[in-house]
């Protein structure tokens, strides 16, 4: 008994030493590859890394798996490879490596698979994955691949804000500001934000400067614009809070020329928080759709669309503004489809929907969209929808300015100048113009320096430029 029980003690020693052996190996491995893929320089040798990463992979470390998916991500070792890096993450996260479950889902987020993405993010933050815990929280929000819930999404940023993520105290501060999934708190807002611009968070110095938070109380100019968009619909049609909208219109009803007002809600749905004028003329053909968007007399853009059963599909249409978490820079926005509703009383003929759209920058739908529109007459043939080249000069000008436009069909040319404050200050008409090129005058000897804003009327077809007097 005492012979096998010495050969089992001597076994066992040299078995564990054995394996000392390789994990001390394997651990030296790994960190001669990390050392080889964050050098500077000649140092820096990305396919000397990859080798230890693979031979550490293949001795079944999950830590060199999610490397490797890394390396085939970014390209670090040569062209990148998404199929191959999808394929690492996945056995990494397979193995209970928590940041490979992050991965996962930053690539289905970015393919726009959001359910996927949000599985995986959950799956890390169940994980503790700092990372992950934040992007549930961001599709929490947003309600990306999920149900829109800001009280569990401020939860998880509260997690990642005391541990001091500058995403997670960004988003903190905001549901403060909003009283997005907590009451507001101008202070504690204030706070998160102060200390995610205390770590480079651009963003959150932006929203800092902005006097009101997207969610402010409905009051002023957006109360009043709100009143006046659920006046354009009977029997109160536009809502306080979205509603989607069944596609419940043919063709050959919808044409026509339509004025009213465009409303864009929080994540949730439950809050207005921008209403913009909005003119829209569409005209049938077939199965499909061309007309003009003008939003706010200062955006312009052709609609083409096919027109489905289901609803309405958008070809090429995409546009630039600045909002609220854009105020420094014009964010794109792409729409998608529409689902129109036509309601016929005796008031009239008026129509409703909702917009899906996205902003091409993050591959993220926008915030939920609502039209509420009344027919105002018939779309005039004989004026084109392509939009007319307008250009000023000079521009600042002082005694006179000079617009030079191109029209191709005849049509009566109006021109008009408007301060920043919306007042009238300049009006001429150029009377019914034949198809050409024109270069109009203006004379502005009676009016004071300042900015102002030049609108060409070509029929019904408004176009705005930006001046400046001296």
């Amino acid at each position: 008994m005492n012979k096998i029980f010495l050969w089992a003690s001597l076994f066992a020693f040299f078995y564990a030493n054995a394996q000392n052996t390789n994990d001390s190996l394997t651990h030296f491995r790994m960190e001669m590859a990390k050392s080889y893929i964050h050098a500077e320089g000649a140092n820096k040798q990305p396919s000397k890394a990859m080798e230890l990463f693979a031979q550490c992979a293949d001795e079944g470390n999950a830590e060199a798996m999610n490397a490797m998916g890394v390396i085939y991500n970014n390209g670090l070792a040569g062209k990148k490879d998404s199929l191959k890096a999808l394929q690492w993450f996945t056995m990494a996260a397979n193995a209970g490596y928590a940041n490979a479950w992050y991965n996962l889902g930053t690539i289905y987020r970015e393919s726009m698979e959001f359910n996927t993405a949000f599985l995986c993010y959950s799956k890390a933050a169940e994980m503790g994955e700092a990372h992950g815990i934040f992007f549930k929280g961001y599709m929490l929000y947003k309600g990306l691949g999920c149900t829109q819930n800001y009280k569990q999404a401020a939860a998880l940023f509260a997690h990642g804000a005391v541990q001091d993520k500058a995403n997670s105290m960004y988003y903190y501060g905001l549901c403060f500001r909003n009283g997005y999934g907590v009451a507001v708190n101008k202070d504690s807002a204030k706070f998160w934000l102060a200390r995610s611009v205390e770590r480079g968070h651009n963003l959150a110095l932006e929203e800092l400067l902005e006097k009101l938070p997207e969610n402010a109380e409905i009051a002023g100019i957006l109360a009043s614009k709100i009143k006046a968009a659920q006046a354009v619909l009977p029997n109160k049609g536009v809502p306080n809070k979205y509603r989607k909208v069944n596609h419940q219109a043919t063709i050959t009803e919808v044409g026509g020329i339509y004025k009213g007002y465009l409303l864009k809600y929080d994540w949730s749905g439950q809050h207005v928080v921008e209403a913009n004028k909005l003119e829209v003329a569409l005209e049938p053909h077939n199965d499909s759709l061309n007309g003009l968007w003008i939003e706010d007399d200062s955006i312009r853009q052709p609609i083409h669309a096919l027109f489905t059963p289901e609803s309405i599909m958008f070809k090429e249409f995409k546009y630039s503004k600045i909002s609220h978490y854009s105020s420094k820079r014009l964010e794109s926005t792409i729409f998608q489809s529409a689902t129109l509703q036509l309601t016929n009383s005796d008031s009239g003929l008026y129509l409703s929907g909702n917009i899906q759209a996205f902003t091409p920058r993050s591959k993220e739908p926008q915030r939920p969209l609502f039209l509420a529109l009344v027919k105002t007459g018939k779309v005039n043939r004989d004026i084109p929808f392509s939009a007319i080249p307008l250009r000023t000069y000079p521009n600042p000008f002082n005694s006179s300015i000079n617009m030079d436009f191109e029209i191709k069909e005849a049509c009566e040319v109006s021109t008009k100048l408007y301060t920043v404050e919306g007042k009238q200050v300049y009006y001429n008409s150029a009377g019914v113009l034949s198809p050409g090129s024109y270069t109009l005058p203006i004379q502005t000897q009676q009016i004071a320096a300042g900015y102002y804003k030049l609108v060409l009327r070509c029929g019904n077809i408004f176009y705005k430029a930006n001046v400046m007097k001296y």
